[in-house]
């Protein structure tokens, strides 16, 4: 089966350690998403006992502790009260210190799901939004008020899949919720969130944004912490591409990553957006200032094959920065 693999590196990218975490009480495992604690601690999310030859995949959601040395700690895994696909996709790190997962749940169909850990991982509280469609959570990110957001899709669009945005409280109380619908009224997915300085949510998407061009595109998409729309912006070379995870850099930059399809194979795509706000303090857009990924060409393996950006990293301390890093498979 799947393995967690965790690997620490250097500023320059040499390898310092690395931990794998194997069939965890099952089939196979899967690591989605990682955070670094204020502690030093590193927590790992996903999921556990899955089983591929099932539809839907019968897994619980799993959470990993290691310490800064990559020894694992703790792990817990999550079956939600529908005993079925249960996963979790992003995590964060609390105001008061615990651990924020968003994924799914599946009962009747899939749910969004949040939930609350502390550091020695036990469950605190959860929560589940269901709008009698299927909906997931791809990405979660708190502000400073300690208000946390959640992003993904829900399958209540028109014709399609729509944005999905959820604001909670800090004790996962909900507050409100928002779709929205992309301009080819077509499948449109948040597929990671960040937060700016003032709050607002920078969302990447795959959506088409350019209706009439071939195949999908990468988009950015900002809201305010309301969940209204304020501004986007899209990139597409005319191919298949779609954007998988966002980050924010030096104000005014915008960095997202995702892939494109050239005919041949999927390639990561790096792109930077600006943000420039307008004559007298107006509403902020975005401006498309070109392509970044190393000399501007896309990144692919050689020969081709199947390479989709997952995360994106800004790393703004660091003299000579900022610098950008992108994780792919």
């Amino acid at each position: 089966g799947r393995d967690v693999v965790v690997v620490k590196f250097s500023p320059s990218l040499a390898v310092i350690s690395s931990v794998t975490v194997g069939d965890h009480g099952g089939v196979h495992v899967e690591g989605w998403a990682v955070a670094v604690h204020p502690s030093g601690d590193i927590y790992v999310t996903g999921k556990s006992s899955g089983n591929p030859s099932v539809t839907p995949d019968p897994a619980d959601a799993l959470l990993l502790k290691f310490n800064s040395g990559l020894v694992l700690q703790a792990s817990v895994t999550f079956n939600g009260s529908g005993n079925g696909h249960d996963s979790g996709y992003e995590l964060a790190t609390a105001l008061d210190g615990n651990i924020i997962v968003a994924g799914e749940t599946h009962g009747t169909d899939a749910d969004v799901w949040i939930a609350k850990f502390n550091t020695s991982l036990a469950l605190i509280s959860s929560a589940t939004f269901n709008s009698g469609s299927t909906e997931t959570a791809r990405g979660v990110a708190i502000d400073a008020s300690g208000s946390i957001y959640v992003v993904g899709r829900t399958s209540a669009g028109v014709s399609g899949n729509d944005f999905l945005m959820l604001k909670y409280d800090q004790n996962l109380a909900f507050l409100s919720s928002r779709t929205f619908n992309g301009a080819a009224n077509g499948n449109d997915e948040a597929t990671d969130l960040a937060l700016d300085a003032a709050a607002n949510l920078l969302l990447s998407a795959q959506t088409d944004f350019f209706p009439g061009v071939d195949g999908g595109d990468i988009a950015i998409y900002k809201f305010s912490p309301s969940l209204v729309f304020v501004s986007s912006a899209g990139h597409s070379t005319g191919i298949e591409e779609g954007g998988a995870a966002v980050a924010v850099g030096v104000a005014p930059d915008v960095y997202a990553v995702g892939y494109s399809f050239t005919g041949t194979s999927d390639e990561v795509h790096t792109i930077r957006r600006s943000l420039a706000s307008s004559a007298g303090g107006g509403p902020v857009t975005f401006d498309f200032t070109g392509n970044f990924a190393g000399s501007g060409a896309l990144i692919a393996s050689n020969p081709p094959q199947t390479d989709v950006a997952r995360h994106v990293l800004v790393d703004t301390q660091t003299a000579g920065g900022p610098f950008i890093y992108a994780s792919f498979i």
